[in-house]
Order: structure tokens, then C-alpha cells, then sequence
């Protein structure tokens, strides 16, 4: 249901599966070399920490999210969810050690966590309902700090800024003709950091521009943490496409497609 490559030792992989476990794989040899059984329920989602090399974050639909050490199996935290788990990413932070991670549940929900405050009745850093239908699709940027698109079998996209451990939600939109999102990925490309990719229901992918003119309440609000050279171009990009639209010509807007039924 889920794969992860661990990004410090990339030839193991770490596998969440309907039977209720994580396998972990080595692929250099094809052969599984460790089973884990912390979950009651299917496996949704699997992310191995950005830097710890054997530690593994997991979230089920038996409602919980946890991270694991692998080295021992132990359960490192654990919270309960407000619903069947769909996605599970680390946040990571230019600067700053990485504790806290985001799980996103079939109910709408988006919420945020941090693994050093598990225990007895914890609750989540912030948990905010954020669709009508299952928050299906999220993406934290590798590049600009609290940049998180998150989208929904309920065909919404939503862009917010997570950067002070709370929701500011800054976009909102319909209307991408994917269908219900299933999928959506940040680029990690630092000369690019405002395009996004978002996969559907109907079988199509969609390249997403925040840059553009349509875009220019995300481009605006982030604008103070991209880079130099990417603000400069963007703010080319934008001037000349108000121009063109000034001039009649819609050919250089930029805009999205429009909503969808």
C-alpha cells in the first residue's frame, strides 16, 4: 500500500502492507530482512526520517501514527488519529532537527505531531479539518520552509503555511480536472520550488505553476523565503503576463483550467 527508500541508506526500502506489516528490504540482494508488527490494521502510509537512518514512520488504517526504531523494533511514539490514515510525512526544517510529522486521515483531517511529546493522552501539536472528504494527497516542500499542499478525493486543492507549528491556510481551489487527488508532490528541484504535480481519478497528471499570475496570493505570501533569482523571475513572469492580459492576449496568463463540475 506504501514504499519509502530510506534517503541515508538507500538500498533498503520499507513496505506497508494490508497483511498489517511493515517489511523492510534489502534491494540490493531482493530479499526482505526485517517484519514489523506495531499496527493492528492495514499499513497506509511508510516515511523513513530524513537524516536517523533507522527511524521509521508509519500511520494505519487501525487509527494511530508511529514511528519505530528499526534497529530494535520498539515503538519510538504513538498517537491516535481521528480516523483511517491516508498519508504520513517528516517535517523537515532548514536549521532545526526533525521530531514532528504530519498525518492526514480519511475524515478531512490534517494534523501535525511531535514524536518527543508521545505518551499517556498526547494530542496532536495542531489538527485542523481541512476537507469535506478524505485528505488524500500531501506534499511539504523541500525547499521553502512551511510551504504544504494537501489535496482530496473531494477534488480540492489547498496550499498552507505550516512554518510557525500552525495551519495559515493561504489557497484554496477546484477545478484542476484530475478528478479526486490521490496524489500530489512538491518539486525538490531549489530553481523550481513552486511547481507541483498532482495525480487523479481520471488517469491524468497535472503539472501545477505557483508562480504564475492565478497563483500570485501563494507567490506573494511565500515570496519573503524563496530564492533571489527565483523571485526575480517570477515577478518577470507575472509583470508580463498582467501585461498581456492588459493588451488582450490571454496566451501568456498562466491561468489554471477552470472549475470543474
Amino acid at each position: 500500500m506504501s514504499v519509502s527508500w530510506n534517503p541515508v541508506q538507500n538500498e533498503y526500502l520499507a513496505s506497508g502492507a494490508a497483511d498489517k506489516t511493515v517489511k523492510l528490504w534489502d534491494v540490493e540482494s531482493g530479499s526482505c530482512v526485517q517484519t514489523l508488527a506495531h499496527h493492528s490494521d492495514k499499513v497506509q502510509a511508510v516515511s523513513w526520517h530524513p537524516t536517523e537512518e533507522s527511524l521509521l514512520l508509519s500511520a494505519s488504517f487501525d487509527k494511530t501514527v508511529q514511528t519505530v526504531d528499526v534497529r530494535s523494533g520498539a515503538v519510538a511514539s504513538k498517537f491516535s488519529l481521528t480516523g483511517d490514515a491516508e498519508k504520513a510525512l517528516w517535517i523537515t526544517r532548514t536549521g532545526a532537527p526533525t521530531s514532528s510529522y504530519l498525518a492526514t486521515t480519511e475524515d478531512g483531517f490534517i494534523s501535525q505531531f511531535d514524536m518527543r511529546k508521545a505518551g499517556g493522552a498526547s494530542s496532536p501539536v495542531w489538527s485542523l479539518k481541512a476537507f469535506k472528504g478524505a485528505a488524500s494527497a500531501c506534499s511539504l516542500s523541500a525547499n521553502v520552509d512551511g510551504l504544504l499542499v494537501a489535496g482530496s478525493v473531494d477534488k480540492t486543492l489547498k496550499v498552507f503555511d505550516i512554518q510557525q507549528d500552525r495551519p495559515v491556510e493561504v489557497s484554496s481551489r477546484r477545478g484542476l480536472r484530475c478528478g479526486a487527488i490521490f496524489d500530489i508532490h512538491l518539486s525538490a528541484d531549489m530553481d523550481h520550488p513552486l511547481l507541483a504535480s498532482v495525480g487523479g481519478s481520471i488517469g491524468s497528471l497535472k503539472v501545477i505553476d505557483f508562480g504564475v499570475v492565478g497563483e500570485a496570493d501563494i507567490f506573494n505570501h511565500f515570496k519573503a523565503r524563496l530564492p533571489s533569482h527565483v523571485v526575480k523571475r517570477t515577478e518577470r513572469r507575472i509583470a508580463n503576463a498582467q501585461a498581456a492580459r492588459e493588451a488582450g492576449d490571454s496566451s501568456d496568463l498562466g491561468d489554471n483550467d477552470g472549475d470543474e463540475d
